[in-house]
C-alpha cells in the first residue's frame, strides 16, 4: 500500500513540534495540495523562472538584508531590532522570520527564537511543498532549459528549508533526533536536485524519489473503555518512517479518549514498510496517519 493511499484511507471498524509545517508536510513525498502565498526567498531566480501560478525566488528585502548584515558582523542585538520590525510588518516573509529567529538565538533569547523559527519553517515548508508538487506535475513534460530552471528553484527552496531546520535543531527542540533525520533528508534532496547530471536532461523527481511502501499495517483495537463511553471519531497521528525501516516519533495531532489515541499509536508503531529513497539511498519520510473508530 502506498503512503498516498494510507494517508487518505480511514479504517472503518475498530479500527509542541507537531504544529509546525513539518507536521503539515505529511512527509517528503506527501505534500499539501493548496499552494500558499509566495514568500520571499534567498536568491534571484534564473531567467525565465516563474509564472502567474509559480513562486518566484526574490532577493532579500532591504530591511532584511540590513538585519542579516548586522548578524553577519556579530551584532545580534542590533539585528534583532531591525528583523523584528521586518517580521512583524510582513508575517509572510520567511527570510525575515528565519533571520529574526537566528538573531534571537544568538542574543540568548531561545524561547522567542524557537517561536520565530517555527514560523519560518511553516512558511518555507509551504514553498517547498509548492515546488515539490509543481516539479512532479512537470516531470517529463518540460525541455532541458525549463527543467534546469525548475531544478535550480527546487534546490534553492529545499536548501532554504534545511537552513531553517538546522537553526531550529541547534536550539534543542523536542524530538531533536527526528529533526536531524529530516535535516539529513532535505540536504540529500538539495544535493540531488543540484546534481550536474540533470543539466542535460529533464529533471525528474520520479528518477530520484521512491516513496515508502507499506508492507504490513496492523489495525488498532477498539477499547472496551471507548465502547462503554460510546466514543467515535478520527485519530490523526504524525510519524516518521525512518531510513532504518523503523517507525519513530509517533505524535498525536488529533486524538480521542477512551484509550483510542493510544491504540492508534500502538498500531502505527507496528507498521512494517520499505523506506523511501532519494537517488537510490534510503531516507526518512514524515507521514500523517488517520484511523477512524466507530461504534456499531
Amino acid at each position: 500500500m502506498s503512503i498516498d493511499t494510507l494517508s487518505r484511507r480511514t479504517f472503518a471498524r475498530a479500527d509542541k513540534p507537531a504544529r509546525l509545517a513539518l507536521a503539515l508536510l505529511f512527509c517528503l513525498a506527501v505534500c499539501l495540495s493548496t499552494p500558499a502565498r509566495t514568500t520571499s526567498a534567498r536568491r534571484q531566480a534564473p531567467a525565465g523562472a516563474g509564472s502567474r501560478d509559480e513562486p518566484v525566488l526574490k532577493l532579500l528585502s532591504a530591511e532584511v538584508a540590513r538585519g542579516k548584515k548586522l548578524l553577519d558582523e556579530g551584532d545580534a542585538v542590533g539585528a534583532v531590532k531591525i528583523l523584528r520590525g521586518a517580521a512583524e510588518r510582513d508575517r509572510d516573509d520567511d527570510d525575515a522570520w528565519h533571520y529574526f529567529g537566528v538573531a534571537l538565538a544568538r542574543a540568548g533569547q531561545s524561547n522567542e527564537a524557537l517561536k520565530a523559527l517555527e514560523h519560518a519553517l511553516n512558511l518555507r515548508s509551504r514553498v517547498f511543498n509548492f515546488e515539490f508538487i509543481a516539479q512532479r506535475k512537470a516531470d517529463g513534460e518540460s525541455g532541458a532549459a525549463e527543467s534546469a530552471v525548475r531544478r535550480a528553484r527546487f534546490a534553492a527552496t529545499t536548501a532554504a528549508l534545511a537552513e531553517s531546520v538546522e537553526a531550529y535543531v541547534a536550539l534543542g527542540p523536542e524530538k531533536a533526533e527526528l529533526w536531524q533525520e529530516w535535516l539529513a533528508t532535505l540536504r540529500l534532496y538539495a544535493k540531488a536536485a543540484a546534481d550536474p547530471k540533470f543539466e542535460t536532461q529533464p529533471f525528474r523527481l520520479a528518477d530520484l524519489i521512491t516513496r515508502a511502501s507499506i508492507l504490513r499495517k496492523p489495525e488498532p483495537m477498539y477499547t472496551e473503555r471507548a465502547r462503554r463511553g460510546q466514543i467515535s471519531g478520527l485519530v490523526r497521528l504524525r510519524a516518521l518512517l525512518g531510513a532504518d525501516g523503523k517507525v519513530k516519533g509517533v505524535i498525536v495531532i488529533k486524538g480521542l479518549g477512551g484509550g483510542l489515541s493510544e491504540s492508534a499509536a500502538e498500531a502505527a508503531r507496528a507498521i512494517k514498510f520499505t523506506p523511501a529513497t532519494v537517488d537510490g539511498r534510503p531516507v526518512s519520510q514524515f507521514v500523517v496517519l488517520e484511523y477512524n473508530f466507530w461504534v456499531y
